[in-house]
Formats: structure tokens, C-alpha cells, sequence
């Protein structure tokens, strides 16, 4: 297993180096072709696309503002250096129908799916975990001090050769 600071390197080797390519594109408009539309001014279409589906079960005892709870996932993405704000999308979903285990009512679950496009290492989906946990259990404390709580969150990659996305022209 590597060290802290070997991942706190690779981290931050990996953030730099997706900040230095990116500073690198052609301004909007520059390439023609499938690929050829630009936004953000400096990001390639495709390249940085987090989808976070924040999932619970309607038994949690805590009711935080749910854009809250987004607001506050979309920031720690932000930190991390690797997304723009206009990349990250969000949505909840609250669950009314569910079973965990043997039905105990006790029984809760929170989870955050947070999907990217594949190609970033374990280290930086480590990173990301981490700071959407920390997220998840800053707003639902009641439901890890007073019942049987799944507080997760895992990193997915998205299949880069068969992603598609079309973009309005609006801006």
C-alpha cells in the first residue's frame, strides 16, 4: 500500500497535469469537426463531466436541505482542482420503497454515486471519495449517531469511447 504522502504526489501530479492540459487547448472555436466545440473557454467537450446521484432512504432522521447537500458535494468536487464549476451535475433521489438487510426499520442508507470519465488514477477517485464522505456526514449526523447507517460514496468511471453528449448553443 503506498504512503499518504506517495498518493498526496500522484494527486497532485495528476491535478497539475490535467491543469496544464487544459490551459494548453485552442480558444472556443479553433477546431472544426465532431470535437470541435469548445466551452469554458479552455476545456475540451468531454473532458471533465462529473454526474453525482446523491440516493437515501426515506427513514433518514435528518431532513438537511437537499441543494444544500449538492451545493456543499459541488464545492468539494471544486476543490479538488480537477472540475470547473459548470462540469459538475447533480441530482437527489429520496427513496420511499427500499429493503436493507432483514427489513429492521433502524436500518438507513446514504449514498453519493459520483461518475467520471475513466483514465484518472486510483489516488485522485480516492480523493474525490473522501471529500464527498466528509460532505455526506457533515449533513447527516443524527443518522450516524442514532441509527444503523450506510453512509458511502463511490467513484465510477464512465466508458470514455462510447460517452456521447450534445450541447446547446445557448449560453
Amino acid at each position: 500500500m503506498a504512503s499518504k504522502q506517495a498518493v498526496d504526489e500522484s494527486i497532485t501530479q495528476e491535478s497539475l497535469a490535467l491543469k496544464q492540459a487544459t490551459m494548453r487547448l485552442p480558444e472556443r472555436g479553433a477546431m472544426q469537426g465532431l470535437w470541435g466545440r469548445w466551452f469554458s473557454g479552455h476545456r475540451r467537450e468531454g473532458e471533465a463531466m462529473p454526474h453525482c446521484i446523491l440516493e437515501y432512504s426515506a427513514n433518514v432522521p435528518d431532513r438537511p436541505d437537499i441543494a444544500r447537500v449538492l451545493a456543499d458535494v459541488h464545492g468539494a468536487l471544486m476543490a479538488t482542482g480537477l472540475f470547473t464549476l459548470a462540469d459538475i451535475k447533480s441530482r437527489a433521489v429520496r427513496h420511499e420503497q427500499f429493503l436493507i438487510g432483514d427489513g429492521d426499520p433502524a436500518r438507513v442508507f446514504v449514498t453519493l454515486t459520483v461518475q467520471i470519465l475513466d483514465g484518472r488514477s486510483d489516488a485522485v477517485k480516492a480523493q474525490i471519495s473522501e471529500a464527498a464522505l466528509e460532505v455526506l456526514a457533515r449533513h447527516f449526523p443524527e443518522s450516524l449517531a442514532r441509527r444503523t447507517c450506510s453512509l458511502t460514496v463511490q467513484v465510477c468511471d464512465i466508458h470514455r469511447a462510447s460517452y456521447r453528449r450534445r450541447l446547446s448553443s445557448a449560453d
